[in-house]
């Protein structure tokens, strides 16, 4: 940044060779501006008085030798400032300052953020098509971070967005803000951290449901591990101490408790286990359901309806397996796994005879089922 160098001082009408004009009375005069390149720039005049100047720019064109107008008409009011965008070939300028009426104190200044200037070949220097911040003079252009006395001044405005009282930063003893209340960035900050560890589990690693953060699996999730519980479920149906036909129903409906760990879950069968104390080793079928049938009852021939049907989930057959005797009782174990999925908990279950047994008690019969439950 140049500054031409010296004031213009109201002190009457000059009578040195910078006077601006004779043919008028002027207060203020012309200054000469002599730089070793260009003197192309922003002019800034700062107009001290209370009178409004009217500002006239010469260049120096040498191969004429003579003083040419190339800005005039500017007027800057009383106690102001105005920019000129000076476009000078010429080595050197003169600035005039006309004042109309005698102002009755104050001075004008200016300076000058002069462009620098590349010379060619010749000798002789062409006008650049455009401007980059580091052509001006006296702009470092060593990138990075400053001090503060080697950096721009930087003044906020006070009536802007990141003002004192829109921005408040707050102190350490500032309260926790967790709701949409206004507060300082220091309570906001807190009420976030809060509102955070306050749902975080009291420990970490493996945790019941409803002391977990809640999770959300994507529709297009691809196959996911699931943890499977295991559990063995027994039922002794009452069973007639006598013979049975072909195609009855041994005892009435069974109820698998808790197959599933919670209502509307499920997991798979993966075995049944049949004990016949009576040594009887009859085919016997267990037909197995989501949900509750109607029994025909004990010793009645056996019939589901269409609706039942739709809700099996599997039949499990001991001529699939074979009677082992272990003296008079005997036991048929089948392993076959079958995918359920409970309405509420319970699996539902009617054993069928296609033989024609004759056991010696009505607790003959006993059935197990162990299933892999959804975790």
């Amino acid at each position: 940044m140049d500054y031409l160098p010296e004031t213009f001082l109201v002190e009457g009408i000059p009578t040195n060779d910078k006077a601006i004009a004779d043919t008028e009375t002027h207060y203020g005069r012309e200054i000469a501006f002599g730089i070793a390149g260009w003197a192309s720039g922003l002019l800034t005049i700062e107009n001290g008085l209370d009178q409004t100047v009217t500002i006239t720019v010469y260049g120096r064109n040498h191969a004429e030798d003579t003083w040419q107008a190339i800005e005039t008409g500017t007027a800057v009011t009383a106690s102001s400032t105005g920019v000129i965008d000076i476009l000078n070939p010429w080595a050197q300028i003169r600035v005039g300052a006309v004042c109309g009426v005698a102002p009755s104190s104050g001075s004008v200044s200016c300076y000058l953020v002069r462009n620098k200037a590349a010379g060619t070949a010749g000798g002789s220097s062409v006008l650049p098509t455009s401007v980059e911040i580091t052509d001006i003079e006296g702009f470092d252009t060593v990138k990075g971070q400053k001090t503060e006395a080697e950096s721009f001044p930087v003044v906020p405005p006070s009536d802007g967005e990141y003002n004192a009282a829109a921005v408040a930063t707050g102190a350490t003893t500032d309260a926790a803000v967790v709701t949409d209340a206004v507060g300082t960035l220091s309570s906001k900050l807190r009420g976030l951290v809060k509102w955070a560890f306050e749902r975080m589990p009291a420990a970490l690693g493996q945790a019941l449901m409803n002391a977990s953060l809640p999770v959300a699996i994507a529709s297009d999730q691809s196959q996911v591990y699931v943890k499977q519980r295991g559990d063995t479920i027994s039922q002794t149906p009452t069973v007639t101490a006598g013979a049975y036909s072909a195609g009855d129903c041994v005892g009435g409906e069974l109820t698998f408790v808790n197959a599933a760990r919670t209502a509307g879950e499920g997991g798979f069968v993966t075995d049944v286990v049949v004990v016949d104390d009576a040594g009887q080793d009859v085919a016997l079928e267990l037909w197995l359901f989501d949900q509750t049938i109607t029994s025909p009852g004990d010793n009645a021939a056996w019939a589901a309806t269409e609706a039942e049907l739709h809700n099996l989930v599997a039949i499990y057959a001991t001529d699939d397996g074979q009677w082992r005797a272990a003296g008079t009782p005997s036991v048929c174990h089948l392993k076959e796994v079958a995918r359920f999925q409970a309405v509420g908990t319970s699996l539902f279950g009617q054993l069928v005879t296609r033989g024609t047994p004759t056991f010696a008690a009505t607790d003959d019969v006993t059935v197990k089922i162990k299933v892999a439950q959804d975790d």
